[in-house]
């Protein structure tokens, strides 16, 4: 008989109505395998972090130790003073110009920054340079003490070890020879002693807590954690790393708003349900050093401190450089999207680093070409926002692939792919939207911080 004749047998009718009933079954049930794809990495990553957290050893350096000669603190004075406005971002400023201008005295003042801290009694005796940056204090200018908090060093925390130390080195002053706050573990051990603090297993911020009214009280916030999706700099754009930081922010806020509100309710802290003996760390006792020029404070990674807040005379300033070192072939254990200088590192490839890589030493290499250390265009920044979401744009386009005509008819094919162009692309409008500065190479200064460069990376800060 005629094929086209025959009657279809009953249950694939029904299959087939059930079909044109429900189109979007199984459009649905690949999208939501998709959105797990794409989404999955994140908990995998917070869980990795986590159990990455180790406790880091409290290591007793000496305080103080003399670094640089006269002439070699004047060098670096005129070059701060003659320079500070062509300054490109607040780290790497010496460490461009050395390879730039091959200049020799900056390399000859690494090496005696390296041999200072290899000689450092109880230090790690093999460090390499990480970063540089001038800290200026005058009057006007208050660069590291945000709403009068102290901070934990973040970039220490990409590695393992804790034995990483800041080298900080007056070069200049006028009636100011004092460092900035410390808070040394023998005079606060109700701070170092702290839930939060215990272990040093996360970099922190002591902030004050004059919202709550508790005049010399303060509480602590994590500074800095590894950002899901991001392993490098070479993911540091990618859309669903900017949308939880943007969560996050948001979140934050949230809390904050409901804080205020709930004291304004009750009236007091303690009537707000605040345990204060666990939430807070009260009246910290602050401790500065008097230095000579060329002079070095050792400040140790576990160590909490702030820019000192006192007031100053009209001519009084401050001018040092700091040089944070870790030991020589450290790896990079967990990368912290949201330290300052590694949104800086962004702005230059052959800074990069990533997840289970060595720490570079560009510092004491005996040449780098200059045009390693060239700042990427504006063409290179969209090229890195692209691949920095690469992974998703293949995971949408494969799920277009896969809600083919056959399966689904032609009216789906079109749904399916208009909703792969609208997810690719309002992810990177996401992207793009949030970091614009930083893609059209906006560079801002912040007059209250000394010409210190803010890092364009917005999202980021925590």
């Amino acid at each position: 008989s005629d094929d086209s004749t025959k009657v279809p047998e009953p249950g694939v009718v029904l299959q087939q109505q059930q079909q044109q009933k429900h189109p979007g079954c199984r459009s649905g049930a690949v999208w939501a395998l998709v959105l797990s794809l794409v989404l999955a990495p994140a908990a995998w990553e917070v869980k990795a972090s986590r159990e990455s957290l180790e406790y880091r050893p409290v290591p007793e350096l000496q305080r103080t130790i003399q670094v640089l000669n006269f002439e070699e603190a004047d060098y670096l004075t005129q070059f701060y003073f003659a320079r500070r406005e062509d300054f490109p971002h607040t780290y790497f400023n010496l460490l461009l110009h050395r390879w730039r201008s091959d200049d020799k005295m900056l390399g000859r003042i690494f090496a005696k920054i390296v041999e200072a801290a290899n000689h450092i009694e109880g230090g790690g005796h093999d460090y390499v340079i990480a970063t540089d940056f001038f800290s200026y204090r005058s009057a006007s200018v208050v660069q590291f003490a945000p709403y009068g908090q102290f901070h934990h060093d973040c970039d220490f925390w990409k590695v393992d070890g804790g034995e990483g130390l800041n080298l900080w080195i007056l070069l200049d002053h006028h009636s100011l020879n004092k460092t900035f706050e410390v808070l040394e573990r023998a005079h606060n051990e109700a701070a170092y002693n702290h839930r939060r603090m215990a272990g040093n297993k996360q970099a922190l911020l002591m902030m004050p807590l004059s919202e709550l009214g508790l005049e010399d009280s303060y509480r602590f916030v994590a500074k800095s954690g590894r950002v899901p999706f991001v392993s490098g700099h070479s993911s540091m754009l990618d859309a669903r790393a900017v949308a939880y930081m943007l969560l996050e922010k948001v979140l934050r806020s949230a809390r904050t708003l409901l804080g205020k509100a709930r004291l304004s309710w009750y009236g007091t802290p303690e009537a707000a349900g605040y345990n204060l003996r666990r939430f807070a760390v009260t009246q910290p006792n602050t401790s500065r050093f008097a230095l000579d020029r060329g002079e070095a404070l050792v400040l140790r990674e576990y160590e909490l401190h702030r820019t000192d807040l006192n007031e100053l005379g009209p001519e009084d300033f401050r001018l040092a450089v700091s040089f944070k070192l870790f030991r020589r072939n450290a790896k990079v254990a967990r990368f912290l999207a949201n330290c300052p200088a590694e949104k800086e590192r962004v702005a230059y490839p052959a800074l990069w680093e990533e997840t289970g890589k060595h720490v570079k030493d560009f510092y004491g290499a005996r040449s780098v070409p200059s045009r390693q250390l060239e700042m990427i265009n504006f063409q290179e920044r969209l090229m890195l926002v692209l691949s920095s979401n690469l992974q998703i744009v293949l995971l949408l386009a494969g799920s277009g692939l896969l809600l083919s005509p056959a399966g689904f008819g032609e009216a789906s094919f079109r749904t399916s792919l208009l909703g792969v162009v609208l997810a690719v692309g309002s992810l990177l409008v996401l992207v793009v939207v949030a970091e614009y500065d930083w893609i059209l190479m906006v560079n801002e200064e912040n007059p209250q911080m000394g010409g210190r460069r803010t890092s364009a990376l917005k999202v980021a800060w925590r």
